[in-house]
């Protein structure tokens, strides 16, 4: 995997935020990109490569 730039890091944490919706009774917590869980791999990737 190609190493990401400043550029792509702050676009994915911009993009890449906390959600929260309702299926009946049970609230999931996810990502705005659809996974269901928070924070999904790409922003994980993202949080990693802004360590380096």
């Amino acid at each position: 995997m190609k190493a990401m730039d400043e550029a792509d890091i702050a676009r994915i944490k911009r993009s890449h935020r906390a959600s929260v919706r309702w299926i009946g009774t049970r609230v999931i917590v996810g990502c705005s990109c659809g996974v269901d869980r928070y924070p999904c791999e790409l922003r994980r990737a993202a949080e990693e490569a802004e360590r380096k």
